[in-house]
């Protein structure tokens, strides 16, 4: 079959595809591999990704040999040999919680799922929008190396727009930045500001 001679090509490309639950209590993050840009935009693509997803997100199913057991396999070797590229469910992710939304970005290549407690389906898909931004190493702060931290901070305070007083550093409320040779960093905008405020507010 054309499908099993094209298995061994690199599907370098292709989507990501989120969805969230009515009731915010859970999602599923599914990513779908391509060869090409140009068919990871083609409908015929993206319509066999929404058939997986609806299954995965479904069936709360993120291993990817029971999820494509069957009816989707036979859906995928046939779309290989309509469309020419190898096609690949590469993974899936689940993510339950009191609280959980997402964001994917325009290009469909970068989305974030996050749970929170206490807090509003808009504050969850900001602060999915925000990592999905900044791409952050860490979670917590306590997961930084100290030793990194330490180096970090000193580059920061050296900044001019550092060297303000208390006062005013608090009204400007900024996270300065800089790009050292193993870690980039960014400025907070003000509408990160605005994320963390909300979480503030609903704590």
């Amino acid at each position: 079959m054309k499908a099993a001679k094209k298995a061994g090509r690199t599907a370098a490309d292709g989507v990501v595809s989120l969805r969230v639950a009515d009731d915010n209590s859970y999602a599923v993050l599914l990513e779908v591999n391509s060869e090409t840009d140009f068919v990871a935009r083609d409908e015929n693509f993206l319509g066999f990704v929404n058939k997986v997803l609806d299954k995965a997100f479904a069936d709360k199913q993120t291993d990817i040999a029971a999820l494509m057991a069957g009816e989707l396999e036979s859906a995928r070797e046939a779309l290989v040999q309509k469309i020419g590229e190898n096609i690949t469910v590469r993974r899936a992710f689940l993510v339950e919680g009191a609280m959980v939304d997402g964001y994917v970005h325009s290009t469909n290549r970068l989305a974030s799922v996050v749970a929170l407690s206490g807090a509003s389906a808009d504050v969850a898909r900001d602060v999915a929008m925000h990592v999905t931004a900044v791409n952050p190493r860490i979670a917590k702060p306590e997961d930084m190396p100290q030793e990194e931290l330490a180096r970090e901070k000193e580059i920061i305070m050296a900044q001019p727009d550092m060297m303000v007083s208390h006062k005013r550093s608090k009204k400007k409320w900024r996270w300065a930045a800089s790009r050292s040779s193993s870690l980039k960093t960014a400025w907070l905008s003000r509408h990160s500001l605005r994320i963390l405020n909300r979480l503030w507010a609903s704590w």
